[in-house]
């Protein structure tokens, strides 16, 4: 059937050893040679970009390098010093200010040479816990310089500007290590502190050993193997469970309890930055005999078990630290989101280079029952390059991590088995994924745990050290504008590797292929992730709507079939974005997470069932009028029609408005959410009471009130305890809100004021305004947000709700809209009828349906699913667009095609080429007025059984029966990922529908 299968070798699983091999195998540094870092150091004389790479180095390890070396030994924390990432993570804020300090970030500042033992609040300036538990945790200290919980002298503990026993502010934000408790209200001040002591040490390795890899001065590897050994000396007995999740603190475990220094998840950067940090300055630490004095003087004062010369150092880090990270990767105390704990395994095999154990650890990583990486590059990427978390940031981390691995291994060079550049398709996609998600060239949309509500980012792009990797292997422009994203297509920014003996070469090539793309924007549709953008041509001050169809699983939101607006360099719609906290806390199951709070419908009063995703069902994207079809699949039980069409219609260079139709059947009730970023709203036609008290969910039921339903994941209910300050009543149709957008981070420049309104023309019941708050975890978040509820009441209701998005600038450019009667409709389904009356006096008239038929509204006549007749102030007819339709009507006039789209059944696929997949179809591509030209940035669209949306766009048409979609790979997922020689399913198969969707426009 198919041509090929992806090409993977199968690997036999060693079965791994705890120890290091007899024989010590390494020999020098292997990531960052002698000769990379003598590169560096001329490099940086002669190439200013390098110059400040290696200034930049050299000031982030100045701190580190004027410490004694006794004092970087002892600095390092204990096993059982506290360690907990936050100061509380209950909303309560600072316990002088509370909540006023979530208005700066970050909440709490560590000065560590002058404030030890204290955390400042950053709004306030307050400083806890009050006693002195500098003095504290020293006391607690034992003969090995090891901080025993408990053990402390309990008489220093008392607030020290409160000495009096008899003062009622005696032991006021008095902290012994397991926090500061006031009622059910909790600080853990000194757990914060010790954690970021734990975090500064890290990083002061990564600080150390790149300044010693670009000044080649071992005064930096120095100081960083006095950290290394440190470490190595108590992270054995480093356990997350007891140390840190058993006592109420967290420090990312996923919920499961555990880690080492870190929760599982982080664990996998601490791996990251030591095993690569001593890997770097192996060269300089493998002969330093004044570190192994050191050592042994402090083994000695301080009763511990170093012996022995530099060799002896070096096998004590890589035993302790390096096979320790190892085997907990193995056993999970150190597992990531997909790619982080493989990377870590990665690094950590090649810094050890020892003949036994490194292709051991290294066959774990691709193993089916080790690391998986065959299982990620197939079943946890999608053919966007993005993964199956739905959080952008998160969905990124699988190719931001494997890249590294992938170049790891690259530039090792000894282990042959796999190439992930080689091996697996999905992969050359991780090199361009933004490109997937990016709107308006600027932009991407805050999609689950993503962002900060309303924050216009997200568009620059991937690490630039990334994107030029990717232009190193595959150097196609799509990698060239990846690396000009990621410099904001600033070439003073851009820079080469500085380990490179001529790193200038390859940016002369980049920034001229950069130059060849094509600045106009195009709509598209990433079906891999699930996401359609629509788009003007024009990226400054253009707009784009997006509507999100795919997964709600692994960092996701209740959010299927959700869309938003980007118009004025604004987000007009805001999701929440990130939540404040993660893990079970209410606001973010209640509120945050949510379909309560975003732009999408809710059905019988609970949030959305999570699930893989839903389907594109049509796309248009040829401006001026683009149109998607998704259907949103099984996101509630009762309910059999759950689609969203989205139409960005242009009516000048400078204006476009959305048309949006939603389509319901099931349940007993709909309620239609819309947002703006504003806290207040005008309203016409609208006739609402303010309710007193309360919250949507009722006038008794407070603000954050969980009342039908647990605080917790298992909670099923409204979320409406989270909207406040009400009003409810009927309206009168058409009616409009009207949000006046404010944005704190001051995107909106001076003399501008948009705005976002909103024409409703759908009978509902009920229609209620309130307003939510986003999370409280940036400045620059909207204080509060007004929401509309659109509600519908009934048994197994049928709904369509038909709304138009106005962003505009000072003034409206829409005059008025109206839903135009439906006189015939030959055919099934839900028909929306809309007149959009302008303001220089011309008028669109639409049609948009459920399903293909011959309907009539008003003078128009549509025979297909969508049609729209642009019409003079004179009444006479000077554009019109047809869409998967043969005949569209206005009076006189008549915009016709022969075919409303090209059909039939897929006859199979060749991928034997991963950057030509080609389909064989069984119906031929011929059309009187349709060339295979005019094929060529189409989608085809497959009515397949598989998980994932399966629209493909063409990129060029070989003969009547033959289509390339290019390097977009049909491979989904392994048959079976224990058993890789089972082989592939690819998300279409031969025999299924598909489709082509033709349009045709008149312009006079």
């Amino acid at each position: 059937m198919w041509r090929s299968e992806v090409r993977f070798v199968l690997i036999m699983v060693f079965t791994l050893t705890g120890g290091l091999s007899t024989v010590m195998a390494k020999e020098k540094s292997i990531l960052v040679t002698q000769e990379m870092r003598q590169n560096a150091v001329a490099n940086a004389e002669r190439f200013e970009w390098a110059e400040k790479q290696r200034d930049r180095a050299v000031v982030r390890a100045q701190r580190w390098l004027e410490k004694s070396d006794e004092e970087l030994w002892e600095f390092v924390p204990s096993p059982d010093t506290p360690r907990d990432a936050s100061v509380n993570r209950t909303g309560i804020g600072c316990p002088e200010c509370g909540k006023e300090q979530f208005t700066k970030q970050p909440y709490w500042l560590i000065d560590f040479e002058n404030l030890p033992w204290k955390v400042k609040c950053n709004n306030c300036g307050e400083v806890f816990p009050k006693n002195d538990f500098e003095a504290y945790y020293k006391s607690a200290l034992d003969e090995h310089n090891i901080y025993q919980e408990g053990a402390g002298d309990r008489s220093l503990l008392f607030n020290t500007d409160h000495p009096d026993p008899n003062d009622p502010l005696h032991m006021y934000a008095v902290d012994d290590g397991l926090g500061y408790k006031e009622d059910d209200k909790r600080w853990d001040f000194a757990a914060y502190y010790g954690y970021q002591m734990w975090m500064d040490c890290i990083h002061g390795v990564t600080a150390l050993a790149r300044a010693y890899s670009l000044t080649d001065d071992a005064a930096y590897a120095h100081k960083a193997g006095v950290i290394l050994a440190r470490i190595a000396d108590v992270y054995p007995d480093m356990d997350y469970n007891p140390q840190v999740h058993r006592k109420g603190f967290c420090i990312s475990c996923g919920g499961g309890g555990k880690g080492r220094i870190q929760g599982c998840i982080w664990e996998c950067f601490t791996a990251d930055e030591l095993a690569l940090g001593y890997d770097i300055v192996y060269d300089a630490i493998k002969d330093d005999q004044k570190l192994a004095d050191l050592l042994n003087r402090m083994a000695q004062e301080h009763k511990l078990a170093h012996s022995g010369g530099s060799a002896a150092v070096c096998k004590h880090i890589e035993q302790n630290l390096l096979v320790e990270f190892a085997i907990s990767v193995q056993d999970r105390r150190i597992h990531g989101n997909a790619g982080m704990h493989q990377r870590a395994m990665v690094g950590t095999a090649i810094a050890l280079d020892d003949l036994e154990l490194t292709p051991q650890y290294l066959d774990w990583v691709f193993a089916p029952d080790g690391g998986e990486v065959p299982t990620v590059l197939t079943d946890v990427i999608c053919r966007d390059g993005l993964s199956y978390e739905a959080g952008i940031g998160y969905c990124s981390l699988p190719g931001r991590s494997l890249y590294n691995a992938a170049d790891m291994l690259h530039r090792y060079g000894k282990y042959q088995r796999y190439d992930m550049y080689r091996d697996f398709p999905k992969f050359k996609k991780c090199f361009t994924m933004n490109q997937a998600v990016r709107m308006l060239d600027q932009v991407n949309p805050k999609i689950g745990d993503s962002g900060k509500t309303q924050n216009w980012s997200g568009g620059g792009g991937l690490p630039l050290a990334m994107s030029m990797t990717g232009y190193r292997v595959y150097g196609e422009l799509a990698n060239a504008m990846a690396v000009g994203f990621s410099c904001s297509w600033d070439s003073t920014y851009l820079a080469g590797d500085i380990y490179d003996a001529e790193p200038d070469a390859i940016l002369e090539r980049v920034k001229a292929d950069w130059e060849k793309r094509d600045r106009r924007l195009r709509s598209f549709n990433s079906g891999g992730y699930g996401l359609g953008v629509l788009q003007t041509a024009k990226a400054d001050y253009g707009t784009a709507a997006y509507l999100y169809h795919g997964r709600s699983i692994f960092h996701g939101h209740e959010d299927r079939l959700s869309f938003g607006i980007m118009s004025e360099q604004v987000v007009m719609n805001p999701d929440l974005a990130y939540p404040q906290y993660t893990g079970h806390w209410p606001k973010r199951v209640g509120w945050v997470s949510h379909t309560v709070s975003h732009n999408t419908v809710m059905v019988n009063d609970k949030g959305q069932k999570r699930g893989w995703g839903g389907k594109c069902e049509l796309f248009e994207r040829q401006g001026p009028v683009r149109l998607i079809i998704a259907d949103g699949g099984h996101v509630y039980d009762s309910v059999s029609t759950y689609k969203r069409a989205l139409s960005l219609i242009d009516v000048s260079d400078d204006d476009s408005y959305v048309l949006d139709v939603f389509w319901v059947r099931g349940g007993s009730n709909h309620r239609m959410i819309n947002n703006g970023a504003a806290p207040d709203v005008t309203c016409t036609n609208l006739a609402l009471e303010r309710q007193a008290t309360g919250t949507y969910a009722g006038p008794d039921v407070e603000l954050g009130q969980f009342y039908d339903g647990p605080e917790n994941w298992d909670y099923d209910g409204s979320g409406f305890m989270y909207l406040y300050d009400v009003e409810k009543g009927k309206a009168a149709l058409p009616f409009t809100i009207d949000w006046d957008l404010v944005d704190k981070r001051g995107y909106i420049k001076a003399g501008k004021d948009p705005h976002l309104r909103m024409y409703c023309l759908s009978e509902v019941d009920e229609v209620a305004i309130a307003s939510g708050d986003p999370p409280r975890n940036s400045p620059g978040n909207p204080d509060s947000l007004r929401y509309i509820m659109r509600s519908r009441f009934g048994d197994n209701l049928q709904t369509q709700f038909v709304t138009v998005h106005e962003p505009y600038e000072a003034e409206p450019f829409i005059n008025n809209v109206m839903a135009l009667p439906v006189a015939s409709h030959q055919g099934q389904g839900f028909v929306a009828a809309v007149q959009v009356e302008l303001a220089d006096g011309r008028r669109d008239v639409m049609i948009l349906a459920e399903q293909p038929g011959v309907i009539t509204a008003g003078d128009m006549t549509l025979d297909g699913r969508f049609g729209l007749v642009r019409l003079n102030p004179d009444g006479e007819v000077v554009f019109a667009k047809l869409v998967a339709g043969t005949s569209l009507r206005y009076g006189d006039f008549a915009l016709t095609q022969s075919l409303a789209a090209f059909t039939g059944e897929l006859v199979s696929a060749d991928d034997s080429d991963p950057d030509d997949v080609v389909l064989k179809l069984d119906q031929p591509l011929q059309d009187q007025g349709v060339s295979a030209q005019g094929l060529v940035g189409r989608y085809i669209i497959f009515d397949n059984a598989e998980r994932s949306d399966a629209s493909y766009e063409i990129m060029a048409v070989r003969d009547d029966n033959t289509i390339s979609i290019g390097d977009m790979t049909l491979i989904e997922r392994f048959v079976d990922p224990e058993q890789y020689d089972k082989g592939v399913v690819y998300n279409v198969v031969p025999g299924e529908a598909y489709a082509i969707h033709l349009s045709t426009t008149w312009s006079k």
